[in-house]
């Protein structure tokens, strides 16, 4: 009887970290003054970390130990849920540290803009393991790259606002592939079959390539999505379901003033199933991250509820 009550609560506690993991979104933004995570279904912010005057937060992360990682220009930062900084990563002056990541083996992966461009990579500890410095031929560091990302065979993908390329090196720094899309490219995401999809920023499409030749083979523009229009489109998360989670940051909108969602939820056939316009509450979205479950965050609910 005891070993069946065991089992039921071990179920019960899977279950909860299992829903967590399904409606909390952790979410950043340039221009934004915090770092946020907040119940999908009904919108409510959970916790929040304030950003200092000046940080510009286009990337953020949770590891599998429930702690925060975020970039914010000068650097990159892991914290626990309590706020404590357990490491804090700085660039050099004139660098802008824009893309950090979590990578598969716990450790973390850091984008550098600069002279030179530098890919940084850090041990779970957040000593570092790895840097090699990239050639991107674009004289001003804030129109270098956004996110980069490490490939399943372990090239790193660079897209390059300034040239409206999509560079791919190896391991050791050396270029596999250059490809010109026309458009300055926010992230370019490796797709399950290999393929990129890429977030367009300022020309408020997406699209989805071949990874060796640079082909279209589905392209989404400003107005394709019914009710919605994209603004700046900055990063797309793929969910388990194929939806797509997309940032529609507004930062470039002179206006001001645009009625169209932050953060929106399509499926295959771009139609609008989910989407976040509360630009009271929420203010610029750049950065998404789906949360998986963890027992930090489980435990950190549970003191919510009490």
């Amino acid at each position: 009887m005891k070993k069946r009550l065991l089992l039921v609560c071990f179920a019960l506690f899977g279950l909860s970290v299992a829903q967590s993991a399904e409606t909390y979104l952790l979410i950043g933004g340039s221009g934004t003054k915090n770092v946020s995570i907040f119940e999908k279904s009904i919108q409510k912010i959970v916790w929040s970390h304030d950003l200092e005057a000046g940080q510009e937060c286009n990337s953020v992360a949770m590891n599998k130990k429930g702690e925060v990682l975020y970039s914010y220009k000068q650097g990159a930062r892991l914290i626990s849920l309590d706020h404590k900084v357990i490491w804090n990563y700085t660039c050099s002056e004139g660098s802008e540290l824009q893309s950090a990541s979590v990578l598969p083996d716990g450790g973390y992966l850091l984008g550098i803009c600069g002279h030179p461009a530098k890919i940084v990579e850090l041990d779970k500890e957040g000593g570092v393991r790895k840097e090699l410095s990239v050639l991107i031929n674009v004289q001003n560091p804030h129109q270098q790259f956004r996110l980069i990302s490490k490939a399943k065979n372990g090239n790193y993908i660079v897209p390059i606002l300034g040239t409206n390329e999509i560079l791919e090196i190896d391991k050791k720094g050396k270029e596999i592939n250059r490809l010109n899309v026309a458009v300055g490219c926010f992230a370019a995401l490796e797709l399950k079959d290999d393929n990129l999809l890429v977030s367009g920023g300022d020309s408020h499409q997406f699209m989805t390539i071949n990874r060796q030749t640079g082909e279209i083979s589905d392209r989404v523009t400003q107005n394709d999505i019914e009710g919605v229009s994209l603004m700046y489109v900055a990063q797309i998360r793929v969910l388990d379901n194929n939806h797509r989670l997309i940032c529609n940051w507004q930062g470039h909108n002179q206006e001001g003033d645009a009625e169209e969602p932050q953060l929106l939820e399509t499926d295959q056939n771009n139609k609008v199933v989910w989407s976040l316009n509360d630009k009271k509450k929420f203010d610029k979205i750049s950065s998404v991250f789906v949360i998986t479950p963890n027992k930090t965050f489980a435990d950190y609910l549970n003191k919510l509820n009490r």
